[in-house]
């Protein structure tokens, strides 16, 4: 019963990827390429830092100003230390009922999503995530910072791209914006200040920004301590302190942060 169940879920993942592709491939139906009819609909990928765990969660985004009837994402990881595990479409605005959702892994880095609506409505205009890209690599690999692209694949018949489709079933490229993976050893790096953890280590106003919304406004917590504790005090505690040595930094030519432990 158990291979009976298993063969028939293998069936229905390749039925429901398959019903997609026919739906967005242009080699399947002949669809019409089209520029995009109004504002520059765009994908975004989100830049993470992983300190080392092994894992990390990559968000993807996209705004759109029209209905849309397919969203097709292609992308590749540019390491060959990184590969895909699945995609989340929980909480994206493409979640909807009456809607394929799949993915295709290809040689473990590059990965297409595809999202299809079968009835109305179709995913209406607006901005907001699409889902969550899950990743792993090996522990203690040296830091480095994996780019995720858009990428086109030709498998046979078939070419995969990133691409929308509009309520007339014609095809359009849409604007990409492209994110980082940031491995790295040690949550901090260089200088202390980077309070909300990007990719490039950055210390500016959105760290600011990002630590007021931590005191007073309750947002997220600081992604790394040590970052967030600015001053550098020796029981490397988070304060009101530290937004206001930032803040002194910034706007008035301040002492520097110290450097990591």
């Amino acid at each position: 019963m158990k291979a009976i169940k298993k063969q028939l879920k293998s069936f229905w993942s390749i039925l429901t990827f398959g019903l997609a592709l026919v739906a967005l491939s242009p080699v399947a139906n002949a669809a019409i390429w089209i520029f995009d009819p109004g504002l520059g609909d765009t994908v975004r990928i989100d830049s993470v830092t992983s300190y080392n765990t092994g894992s990390a969660v990559v968000p993807i985004y996209f705004y759109n100003d029209e209905p849309l009837a397919g969203i097709e994402v292609t992308v590749n990881i540019q390491s060959t230390n990184i590969t895909v595990d699945s995609f989340s479409w929980v909480g994206g605005r493409a979640n909807g009922a009456g809607t394929i959702r799949d993915i295709e892994i290809f040689a473990a880095h590059s990965v297409t999503i595809v999202t299809v609506p079968l009835t109305d409505p179709l995913i209406p205009a607006g901005t907001g995530l699409l889902g969550k890209l899950y990743v792993h690599y090996p522990t203690g690999i040296p830091d480095e910072t994996a780019f995720i692209d858009s990428t086109t694949i030709v498998n046979g018949l078939i070419v995969y791209q990133t691409s929308f489709s509009d309520a007339s079933a014609s095809r359009f490229i849409p604007q990409f914006r492209r994110g980082a993976i940031a491995i790295r050893q040690g949550c901090c790096l260089n200088r202390r200040g980077n309070t909300n953890g990007d990719a490039n280590d950055a210390t500016n106003i959105i760290d600011i920004t990002f630590l007021v919304n931590y005191f007073f406004k309750q947002g997220p917590a600081p992604v790394c301590r040590q970052e967030a504790n600015v001053n550098g005090d020796a029981k490397e505690s988070v304060n009101i302190v530290d937004l206001t040595f930032l803040v002194i930094y910034i706007f008035k030519g301040g002492a520097q942060p110290p450097l990591c432990p």
